[in-house]
C-alpha cells in the first residue's frame, strides 16, 4: 500500500505479518539507494507475491524509481471490478465492508502518531489489503 503526494510517493507500507497484523512503514525519502536495490529484487520476477490496492498507480510511481514490478499478485481494485462489474467504483474501505466486515479508520485517525513507537500509522489499510487478500484467496 502507497500513500502518495501527487504523483510521487510518500510512502509504502509492507506487511511483515498478517497475524497478529503487523505492518512497516517505509517513508519516501528512504526511497533510494540500498532500500530501491532490496525493493527492486523483492518486487521483481522472482520476488514475494504482491498484494495491494491500485496497483497501476504504485507501479507506475515505483518504476519511475526505476523499480520494475514484476511480481503483482493481487490488486483488490480489479479483484473487486471483477467480483461485481456493475459497481461504480470499488475504494478500498468499501470493498473490506462487503467482503471481509472490516472498516478502515478516516485518513485523520490514520495519521495519529502511534505512542509506543512515536511512527504514523499508515500502515493500517495494508494490514486490511492483507486480511482481504487472504479472504479472496
Amino acid at each position: 500500500m502507497a500513500s502518495f503526494d501527487g504523483d510521487e510517493i510518500a510512502g509504502l507500507a509492507i506487511v511483515t505479518s498478517v497475524e497478529p497484523g503487523e505492518a512497516a512503514w517505509l517513508p519516501g525519502s528512504m526511497l533510494e539507494g540500498q532500500v530501491l536495490d532490496s525493493l527492486r529484487k523483492l518486487l521483481g520476477a522472482h520476488g514475494r507475491p504482491l498484494r495491494t490496492h491500485d496497483a497501476k498507480r504504485l507501479m507506475r510511481a515505483l518504476l519511475d524509481l526505476d523499480v520494475d514490478v514484476r511480481s503483482l499478485d493481487l490488486d483488490t481494485e480489479v479483484a473487486g471490478y471483477l467480483l461485481d462489474p456493475a459497481e461504480s467504483s470499488y475504494l478500498l474501505q468499501d470493498l473490506l465492508l462487503r467482503y471481509v466486515g472490516l472498516t478502515i479508520e478516516s485518513a485523520s485517525a490514520a495519521e495519529r502518531l502511534d505512542v509506543n513507537e512515536g511512527q504514523p500509522r499508515r500502515d493500517r489499510p495494508s494490514r486490511r489489503i492483507a486480511r482481504l487478500s487472504e479472504r479472496w484467496f
